[in-house]
C-alpha cells in the first residue's frame, strides 16, 4: 500500500488529520534533536557562588539559542578523565575553534589542568539555572 492510499490522499490533495500529525512529529522530531534540552544537577563547588552544589542547570546543545559561544557563557563539555564538565568560559581561542574555561574557585579543576576545551566536545550551553 503507498503512503499517498494509506492516509486517504489521493494525488494533489492535502494530507488529511492523519498525515498532518506525522508530518508535525516529524517535524518537532528534527527540531528537538537540532535544539537538545539537558537538565543537570550540579556537583561540586567550582563555580560557587554562582552554582552551588544541587542546583538544577537547562542546557541547550547545537546549534545554541543565542548563537556563538562568548566569553562569559557557561558551557557543558566532554573531558577525557573527568566525565561531563560545567565551567564558564574566560577566553575564546582560534576564532571559536576552542575554548578557556574556568571556575570560580583556584582548587577547581578547568583548562589550567587540561589545557583549551576543542568545540567538538562542547555539548551544550547553559541557558537556565534553578537553585536549590
Amino acid at each position: 500500500m503507498s503512503l499517498r492510499r494509506s492516509f486517504g490522499r489521493s494525488k494533489g490533495s492535502r494530507p488529511n488529520g492523519s498525515a498532518r500529525l506525522i508530518l508535525s512529529v516529524k517535524k518537532w522530531s528534527c527540531l528537538s534533536s537540532k535544539l537538545l534540552l539537558r537538565f543537570l544537577k550540579i556537583r561540586g563547588h567550582s563555580l560557587h557562588p554562582d552554582f552551588q552544589e544541587g542546583d538544577y542547570i537547562l542546557a541547550a546543545g547545537f546549534p545554541f539559542p543565542s548563537g556563538k559561544i562568548r566569553v562569559g557563557d557557561v558551557i557543558l563539555f566532554r573531558q577525557p578523565g573527568y566525565g561531563t564538565l560545567v565551567k564558564r568560559v574566560c577566553q575564546v581561542l582560534d576564532g571559536g575553534r576552542a575554548f578557556d574555561v574556568r571556575g570560580t574557585q583556584i582548587e577547581s579543576t578547568d583548562s589550567r589542568n587540561f589545557g583549551p576545551v576543542p568545540r567538538e566536545r562542547v555539548s551544550g550551553k547553559v541557558i537556565w539555572r534553578i537553585r536549590r
